[in-house]
């Protein structure tokens, strides 16, 4: 009625009756567009969910007291709590980030994630895939569940994430607010246990402002008990000023906030196995992780902050035992100082230019940065950045991603290792003000494998001149360091969608900051600089 007094009971088998003025369970709501809303509450968990009757057909009579069977709704209901989905159906399980800050008011700090996820699922409307939002606060919830309750993927939960895990929450991802350190009262990294953070530390050294880390779970962890592989570390700007790194201007931390969210999704993504058929997303397999060897050191010293580049030795401990263990590790790293030309490798032999180089090192002096017992760090011949090198294997035989198998999973750990150290090294003694990211290429136009380190200020380099170059660095063409090094450990090789680079590839301009698109290089570049320079990397 006019006062929306009316209660519809729902049973098990999906049959409803509608009672007016009884027992008020379900509120009921019918919108503009004929779609029932129905807010529950399990009486047995305690959790919340909001269930949608789309097209209802029937008028609703406020003069009668009881309908004993209205005509039947088709029934969009979310995930049942107490039976958790099939491991193949990627899950998400995150909480609201930067809702109590000083900055930022929580329903801004809200919309602010809306947004991004918003868009993801439109991005993503024929994925099979669900996403929870957990939060203690009931307004946060609310907000949430207003702006986005409608899609039956999404859901918004009140408590806490470890709690709500146990209940039978569904997922394969948990994400947690984190620290650069990995650290934080976070109660998902209290319920992860130490192992997590020892990992995290293993494989990232340590984290930026903005971004997000996941990393696999071991399966003894408590939370991989209820279903979850990974964990994504993201670490949200802070906007209160008691605490270190205050951020005090509002558009900064807005776009912050924004980049914690795109960058939860893009590790989500990464994380997702084969898709069902006409489903695509990365080909990463699903499944429980690996858990580290016994032989695996447990992790580097951050606090040094690089002041004793050996201790990467210590990380080198998952080398099979078909390859040799480096013994010449570095014990110093020097400037960043590019020669100042390149000479240009023959026309006909242009995609051997990084085999010739290896081939030859001596002859190649001027362009090496950095050499191990099994890989090299060259200076890019064309920066697309203001730092741009290339890390690559000294075996000459791995021409590319595809021949890489499990028995190479030491050498690409070693050669990520070696990445992580040379981009704290420069962001700490050289370039304070950039950020970096390691990757490879999903279709690389040269001959043997390569490993990028680029920094993130693509408008700084003359040689970042068209859509092809832009797009190569920019979009999930490049595959990041870890996420390759994932795939490997758990599935023996890398897999990449060709078809999905190629397109991404030539796909149109855009910022990936801000998403505004572009017509030109220049003109695109024009506004990258002061896009950068507000709201960091990609």
């Amino acid at each position: 009625n006019d006062d929306n007094d009316a209660t519809l009971i729902v049973n098990d088998d999906d049959e409803a009756t509608l009672i007016v003025d009884g027992v008020n369970e379900a509120p009921l709501v019918v919108d503009a567009d004929n779609t029932l809303t129905v807010d529950r509450v399990d009486e047995a968990t305690k959790l919340r969910s909001r269930e949608y009757y789309p097209n209802i057909d029937h008028k609703i009579n406020p003069g009668l007291k009881h309908v004993a069977s209205p005509p039947r709704c088709p029934v969009v209901r979310n995930p049942c709590p107490s039976q958790p989905l099939a491991t193949t159906v990627p899950g998400l399980v995150f909480p609201a980030f930067g809702v109590t800050g000083k900055v930022l008011s929580a329903n801004v700090a809200v919309q602010l994630g809306v947004e991004v996820i918003q868009a993801f699922l439109a991005d993503h409307a024929k994925e099979e895939l669900h996403m929870c939002v957990v939060d203690p606060k009931e307004a946060v919830v609310a907000a949430w569940t207003t702006a986005l309750g409608r899609d039956p993927r999404f859901r918004a939960l009140q408590g806490n994430i470890p709690e709500q895990l146990a209940q039978g929450l569904p997922c394969s991802c948990v994400a947690a607010t984190s620290s650069w350190r990995f650290k934080g009262p976070c109660p998902v990294l209290k319920a992860a246990g130490p192992a997590l953070e020892e990992d995290s530390k293993r494989k990232f050294r340590t984290a930026e402002v903005g971004k997000a880390y996941a990393v696999a779970l071991r399966p003894d962890s408590p939370i991989a008990a209820h279903g979850a592989h990974f964990v994504i570390h993201v670490v949200p700007p802070n906007t209160t000023p008691e605490r270190p790194d205050f951020v005090a201007e509002p558009d900064r931390a807005s776009a912050l906030l924004q980049a914690c969210y795109r960058h939860m999704l893009h590790e989500f993504t990464a994380t997702w196995g084969p898709r069902t058929e006409g489903g695509g997303g990365p080909a990463m397999t699903p499944g429980p992780p690996v858990a580290p060897p016994a032989t695996l050191a447990r992790g580097l010293n951050v606090s040094t902050r690089l002041a004793a580049p050996s201790s990467l030795a210590p990380s080198l401990g998952r080398v099979p035992e078909t390859l040799q263990v480096p013994t010449d590790l570095p014990t110093a790293l020097g400037r960043y100082q590019p020669p100042p030309t390149t000479p240009r490798a023959s026309p006909h032999v242009w995609q051997d230019a990084l085999l010739n180089i290896v081939r030859n090192l001596a002859k190649n002096r001027d362009t090496v940065y950095l050499r191990t017992d099994w890989a090299v760090a060259i200076y890019d011949a064309y920066p697309k950045a203001t730092v741009h090198l290339l890390v690559l294997p000294l075996d000459t035989s791995l021409l590319s991603m595809d021949v890489l198998e499990g028995k190479h999973v030491g050498l690409v750990q070693h050669m990520h290792d070696l990445a992580q150290m040379i981009m704290d090294h420069l962001r700490s003694h050289q370039f304070p003000k950039l950020t970096f990211k390691a990757g490879y290429h999903g279709i690389p136009s040269l001959r043997l494998l390569h490993l990028h380190i680029i920094s993130e200020d693509f408008h700084a380099s003359s040689c970042m001149k068209n859509k092809k170059h832009w797009n190569t660095f920019t979009t999930a063409f490049f595959l990041p360091s870890h996420c390759a090094l994932d795939m490997l450990e758990r599935t023996g090789r890398i897999h990449v969608d060709a078809e999905g680079c190629k397109k991404l590839e030539s796909q149109a301009l855009v910022c990936p900051l801000c998403e505004t698109g572009f017509s030109t290089m220049p003109s695109l570049k024009k506004h990258y600089g002061p896009c950068y320079a507000t709201r960091g990397g990609v």
